[in-house]
């Protein structure tokens, strides 16, 4: 290995070893409202408002076709991937693993 890449080594070696800071709560942007944990997959809906995507698809299905803070009509064609959102809340999660509620299985179905 090249000096740069013991540097880089040493880097992510020293980063993983890092103990994760507990003591800063997620900001409630990167919170969904429905699930309370940090976005995994956020959408946008008409009103602005930002949900985790199986969340909102669920409340669609299950409680009703409207928007669950203004009440406004909403249906599943109306949400829209917040993208920049999602960037902002992977970057912060990667700063904070604990925060990932199940991050030992991250693909497993919200509930």
């Amino acid at each position: 290995l090249c000096a740069a890449d013991w540097e880089t080594l040493e880097q992510m070696l020293k980063a993983v070893r890092q103990r994760d800071n507990r003591d800063e709560d997620p900001p409630d942007c990167f919170c969904c409202k429905l699930t309370f944990e940090v976005f995994r997959d956020p959408v946008c809906a008409t009103s602005g408002h930002s949900y985790e995507r199986l969340a909102i698809l669920e409340h669609l299905r299950k409680v009703g076709k409207f928007d669950p803070i203004t009440r406004e009509p909403l249906v599943e064609k109306d949400l829209r991937p917040n993208i920049s959102l999602r960037n902002a809340a992977h970057e912060w999660l990667n700063h904070h693993a604990w925060a990932y509620a199940d991050i030992v299985k991250p693909d497993a179905p919200l509930e």
